[in-house]
């Protein structure tokens, strides 16, 4: 019986040590497997920041695009610049991403011939104005009425383009445009350039006519928004 509770005793023996070693082995498997987990959970979040910074970069002006934008109209930088700055307070995006925008109810009135003002006078009216921290908003619901002209009657982008522009500027359909005002400031830049070209505005520019260049440019109710004013206090910021 001595020898059998030996026997025994040994034999359990070992079977501890077995589990003592898979146990072991098992924790080093998931530490393992866990940190090469949080390894690449933080590659993941490390690529995402890059290239969601990298995204935002490629979408903003640079120097040298100002300058091209300046020597195609035979302007100045600091011309230019001025016009954003009052504009679009220089930037094209939100922090969201989406473009920066106005939707002028006033436009969409005329383009549907006020069908929908009496139902909805704050996105269409006969009067400018009804504008919101959300433009966004605004534009989306009179899209839900008419997306065509709802499109057509909002400015974009850091130099404020008004869609029913979109072929003089350059683009064969208005989707096109929209796209492109989505895209970068670069793209919101060279629809610009084709504005004053096509308005033939680069002289006023060139030469600072800012209340010639503000009456076509803003229109004819400029005055109310001092943007002539505006643009010649912003250009003197930006004179080297």
């Amino acid at each position: 019986m001595k020898d059998n509770n030996v026997e025994q005793r040994v034999c359990e023996a070992k079977e501890k040590s077995k589990e003592s070693v898979t146990r072991t082995g098992t924790f080093w498997s998931f530490g393992l497997v866990g940190g090469l987990g949080a390894f690449a959970l933080l590659l993941i979040i490390v690529i995402f920041i890059y290239f969601k910074n990298y995204r935002k970069k490629m979408k903003t002006l640079t120097e040298k695009d100002y300058e091209n934008a300046a020597k195609e109209l035979g302007c100045e930088v600091a011309a230019i610049k001025a016009v954003a700055e009052v504009e679009s307070l220089n930037g094209g995006f939100q922090p969201d991403g989406k473009p920066k925008i106005l939707f002028e109810r006033h436009q969409f009135h005329k383009f549907t011939q006020g069908k929908y003002s009496a139902a909805n006078p704050d996105i269409s009216n006969s009067r400018p104005g009804g504008y919101t921290s959300n433009e966004h908003l605004r534009l989306e619901k009179a899209a839900k009425l008419n997306r065509t002209e709802a499109l057509k009657s909002t400015s974009s982008g850091k130099f404020q383009i008004m869609g029913f522009n979109f072929a003089i500027v350059g683009f064969s359909t208005l989707q096109d445009f929209i796209n492109a005002m989505y895209r970068s400031e670069t793209d919101q830049l060279k629809a610009f350039v084709q504005f004053i070209k096509s308005n033939k505005l680069d002289d006023e520019l060139r030469d600072k006519r800012w209340v010639d260049f503000a009456r076509i440019y803003n229109g004819k109710n400029y005055h109310i928004n001092k943007y002539d004013v505006k643009m010649a206090n912003a250009y003197k910021k930006y004179i080297k």
